[in-house]
């Protein structure tokens, strides 16, 4: 593999003695590789300092305020490296729901600093930002196995679940034996103002994995909600370029040193591809080099195959159309953490 990159992020944090004078150490500058989708469209940008990166989360509340899912993860900076080997880096989602934009920003910032995945919408009829932050994908089927959901995106009338209520048009699935299936994200519905979920649109059929909650409208009927947070297998399966790997090591101390390795990853100077199959099976290519394992989804939002870059399983950071991101926490001798990262690129069979 080649070495391309290798930004020193921080290096700093001494403890001075009393007597020394007054004078501090330059600051490394601040860089940030932010990926990030905006209404299904996804784009990376670079960071420099503070001030963009504050400029940038005022672009995502503006987004968000016209109607766009926001979602953003930040490529060159994670959150620490546990101090005892072996501990997993923590994967519980994180919630806000505020109509203060000052106090949005700071949550980002903070989950950011954390090493999640942030995602967040507006609900133009409350003036409400709702936010969730994720160290992995939320809610994943254990296996390929489970429920399975196959319909066609529709807007429909939300249904009456209190007496005091106001019409309301939400994204649903529509399945084959006309079950509607209320769209969600996070414990919100989808309303209809939004004129796509992700990359779909109104009329596009999807098979979505995961289990139903269940409530009655005021007539006793039953509602059924499913909530987008669950992973959509049909997204992981397809054919994916490996793209990119980096390695970030972190040092305790006295003093801070995270510096991040990133790599091209090649076979004898040829792509690898791997192609992730619905029937669970995965394949590896490069050139005339061909392996064969088997693929599955696994607890709190990881996914496992002995085809990846040191086989196992790992925690899915990103997920669209066209990207998927792994991420994996190497433990820490006490002295010095590592923290690994894979990012693939969705390519045409």
């Amino acid at each position: 593999m080649k070495t391309l990159v290798k930004v020193l992020l921080v290096l700093a944090a001494t403890v001075g003695m009393a007597s020394c004078g007054p004078d501090k150490p330059e600051e490394s500058p601040v860089v940030r590789q932010i990926i990030y989708a905006v209404g299904g469209e996804e784009s990376q940008t670079t960071l420099r300092s503070e001030a963009e990166w504050d400029e940038l989360l005022d672009r995502f509340c503006d987004y968000a305020a016209e109607g766009n899912e926001v979602a953003f993860y930040n490529l060159t900076l994670q959150g620490p490296v546990p101090a005892a080997k072996g501990t997993p880096l923590i994967k519980d989602a994180t919630t806000i729901a505020t109509s203060d934009r000052a106090e949005l920003k700071a949550w980002m910032k903070q989950m950011e600093k954390a090493g999640k995945t942030v995602n967040v919408t507006y609900d133009d009829n409350t003036g409400v930002w709702h936010g969730m932050a994720y160290a992995t994908a939320p809610n994943p089927q254990p296996t390929m196995e489970g429920p399975v959901h196959t319909g066609v995106l529709t807007a429909v009338p939300m249904p009456a679940l209190t007496e005091a209520t106001f019409p309301l048009m939400v994204w649903a699935l529509v399945t084959a034996d006309d079950s509607t299936l209320i769209l969600m994200r996070g414990g919100m519905v989808l309303t209809a103002d939004m004129e796509t979920v992700g990359e779909y649109a109104a009329g596009d059929t999807l098979t979505l994995y995961g289990p139903l909650a269940s409530s009655e409208d005021i007539y006793g009927q039953p509602v059924y909600f499913l909530d987008l947070n669950a992973i959509q297998v049909s997204t992981v399966v397809g054919r994916w370029r490996y793209t990119w790997r980096a390695v970030t090591t972190i040092y305790s101390g006295q003093s801070v040193l995270l510096s991040t390795d990133v790599y091209e990853p090649s076979d004898d100077g040829n792509d690898i591809y791997l192609q992730l199959n619905d029937d669970g099976t995965a394949v590896y290519t490069s050139g005339s080099h061909r392996e064969q394992a088997t693929w599955s989804l696994g607890d709190n939002g990881t996914i496992c195959c002995e085809l990846f870059d040191g086989g196992g399983c790992w925690n899915i950071s990103w997920l669209s159309g066209s990207t998927m991101i792994l991420s994996r926490d190497g433990g820490s001798d006490g002295q010095a953490g590592v923290y690994y990262q894979m990012m693939f690129e969705a390519v045409a069979y």
